[in-house]
């Protein structure tokens, strides 16, 4: 599994364009921007989609701690990813 982190302006992403969005992909790709970033709070991560199609928001539905929030995003490489604020710009 290919697994894509990057940063976006004060948020950390992350996202699996050859997985499928599922929790399990969900999992491994939050645990990947993890050891990048360990200092992402302990929080969950948003979910961000270029579609919030039915089968998203019943991930969320079916999964919540895999996405605290869910958000449609334009543009978004990928179709989907995760993000975190990056704690260090908060305090910069």
């Amino acid at each position: 599994m290919n697994v894509r982190t990057w940063r976006q302006g004060n948020a950390l992403m992350a996202s699996s364009p050859d997985a499928p969005l599922d929790a399990d992909t969900l999992a491994i790709v939050s645990e990947r921007a993890r050891k990048r970033w360990p200092w992402i709070p302990d929080v969950p991560g948003m979910l961000l989609a270029e579609d919030l199609d039915e089968e998203t928001r019943a991930l969320a539905r079916e999964q919540p701690e895999m996405a605290g929030d869910l958000r449609q995003v334009d543009g978004l490489p990928d179709g989907w990813a995760l993000a975190w604020v990056d704690p260090d710009s908060l305090t910069a």
